[in-house]
């Protein structure tokens, strides 16, 4: 029996993976290949490392027109290296967790999991009523930003009142067509979750590639509301990079933006499907542009191991890691119209070598999966 409409209560806030394989493709700057992924080693996990980003001084004196942190860029792009980025994922993918005894309460609610292979450490998961896969990540932008999976079927109410309390007013989501989402999808219609009411009072943009709605989320015998800012990057599969680096990098700083002048008891709040590697590199990519326009070279490897020790699992596949790079040249070259040809450059030639790696990696598979065939059958004929 259908519950009767609500009336509209007035807002307090009116702001506006198991691994697989990946395959090849360039849309937009993006960059994309096959790769095997090795399992990850159970090493114990370390704290949260400030990223050791270097600051430059700009002596070059700016002209009108040109983007103030091009020095900076053009020195950053200049020290860009493939086989150095390679090396630096090994490390990065060679981090582990002790699940027993790091992830308690995660271990302890499976049911509430979308999946057994992405854990969620205690230390930071947020400390809530009910049992919610939200992590608070330090370190990584000027304030903390919370990283989330997206809510299981019957448990949509507690997420929604952990969007409430904890005030996120911007909720980004790296969606891929088949995850369903956990709210209103047209404007006007509302849903009660566990209590909670969710009504979708906008939606637009879907055919730039990011559907943008204002979500109102009411709890339970409460007269305030407060109105979240959703941005949904559509078309964006598990593993892989995003279709477009416009879209993402439009959304980013947008979020930017938002965060400039953002109440201090607000936050953002960035999910997928499993919570890690494509919400990981929608952060590790703000963190990048952020720290060019601070007038700091970004460290690529320093960003994701902050976020892996606090996400585990949330660098994602070897395709994606390489995929912040292309992702950063986009953004110099559209920054700078002297930079562009480099930036053009570097995005084919880390394709070029990306290519060549998966290629190398499929070999390697090949070899090996020959070898054991080879000595079942000589095994066998023993």
């Amino acid at each position: 029996m259908k519950k009767k409409e609500k009336k509209k209560k007035k807002s307090s806030a009116e702001k506006a993976e198991q691994p697989e394989k990946v395959d090849v493709g360039k849309t937009d700057g993006t960059v994309g290949a096959s790769a095997v992924i090795p399992t990850t080693p159970s090493t114990p996990m370390t704290p949260p490392a400030k990223p050791s980003s270097q600051k430059r001084s700009v002596s070059t004196p700016v002209q009108a027109g040109q983007w103030k942190q091009e020095a900076i860029g053009k020195s950053w792009l200049e020290k860009a290296d493939f086989f150095k980025a390679k090396n630096d994922y090994d490390a990065i993918r060679s981090l582990g967790v002790n699940v027993e005894a790091e992830c308690k309460k995660w271990s302890a609610n499976q049911k509430l999991n979308r999946s057994e292979e992405y854990p969620s450490l205690d230390s930071n998961l947020l400390k809530l009523d009910e049992y919610v896969n939200i992590n608070q990540i330090d370190g990584v932008l000027s304030r903390p930003i919370l990283m989330a999976q997206y809510p299981i079927a019957e448990h949509e109410g507690p997420f929604w009142k952990t969007v409430f309390d904890k005030k996120a007013m911007r909720i980004y989501i790296c969606n891929s067509p088949g995850e369903d989402l956990f709210f209103p999808q047209v404007a006007e219609e509302f849903k009660v979750y566990g209590g909670m009411w969710v009504n979708n009072r906008h939606v637009s943009g879907a055919n730039a590639g990011v559907t943008h709605a204002s979500i109102e989320v009411l709890p339970p015998e409460c007269s305030n509301s407060i109105i979240s800012g959703v941005r949904v990057i559509n078309d964006w599969a598990p593993l892989k990079v995003p279709p477009k680096n416009s879209a993402v990098v439009r959304e980013i700083v947008d979020m930017m933006e938002y965060l400039k002048n953002a109440a201090q008891d607000e936050t953002v709040l960035i999910m997928s499907l499993n919570g890690s590697a494509r919400s990981a590199f929608f952060l590790a990519l703000s963190a990048a542009i952020q720290k060019l326009e601070d007038g700091i070279e970004p460290c690529i490897a320093d960003i994701v191991k902050t976020i892996c020790v606090q996400r585990p699992k949330a660098e994602g596949s070897f395709n994606q890691y390489i995929g912040l790079y292309t992702a950063v040249f986009y953004y110099i070259g559209k920054k700078s119209k002297e930079l562009s040809v480099k930036c053009d450059e570097l995005t084919k030639r880390f394709a070029a070598e990306l290519e060549a790696e998966a290629a190398k990696q499929s070999q390697m598979v090949t070899f090996s999966t020959a070898s054991a065939i080879s000595m079942t059958v000589t095994t066998g004929q023993k």
